[in-house]
């Protein structure tokens, strides 16, 4: 069954929800995310459940990596315009797409692994075969290095092999630190292609 094509800016951002959880009449708006709050439980929930728009602002994340969410990006339109990335979530709800979003104790969504599949006319980043499913992660910059990506995607590969699959791969830049992650989950590198690493994990 075919989704509805994503418009992120028909609806208010989570990524702006967050943010105004965070605002003090008094101080001005936060740098922290209500999962940086010392005072709360760092326990979240996870939910099977994913909002296309949400799924779309953490690949946004995702491509933006590399800051912490204070820096000026391009906007979320515009990275969406691009077919490479926009496959990534275009249409979610396909045959193969899984995903898992964790909520922090408010319920908000704060990050999500999933997965979906490719095939060779339109590849992802980390395209192997078309019975490969390719894997994306992203949280809020506020909720980086908590473990809460480390628990969205132990949680996913539990869930793939429940399923039955038999692999998955991914792409990461070289130099992005969450490789790290996906190698002490068992992912191994299989290919290289300039700053980036195509990694694969056996599910059997």
């Amino acid at each position: 069954m075919a989704a509805p094509t994503i418009t992120p800016s028909a609806t208010p951002s989570a990524r702006a929800r967050g943010r105004a959880r965070c605002t003090s009449a008094h101080y001005g708006p936060a740098r922290r995310h209500s999962c940086a709050t010392r005072t709360l439980s760092p326990v979240f929930r996870l939910s099977a459940r994913a909002d296309p728009a949400f799924l779309a602002e953490m690949l946004y994340e995702a491509v933006n990596w590399r800051d912490d969410g204070a820096e000026e990006r391009p906007p979320l339109d515009e990275t969406l315009a691009q077919p490479e990335l926009r496959r990534y979530v275009e249409g979610w709800g396909r045959v193969g797409d899984v995903a898992i979003v964790a909520l922090d104790r408010r319920d908000e969504p704060v990050g999500a692994a999933w997965y979906r599949l490719f095939s060779a006319d339109e590849p992802g980043y980390g395209f192997v075969d078309s019975d490969t499913p390719e894997l994306s992660i992203a949280l809020y910059p506020e909720c980086r290095r908590q473990h809460v990506g480390a628990l969205l995607l132990g949680t996913l590969l539990q869930h793939a092999r429940s399923n039955g699959l038999k692999a998955m791969s991914l792409s990461v830049a070289r130099e992005n630190p969450a490789h790290r992650l996906y190698a002490r989950h068992g992912f191994e590198v299989v290919a290289e292609s300039g700053d980036s690493l195509t990694m694969v994990i056996d599910l059997t």
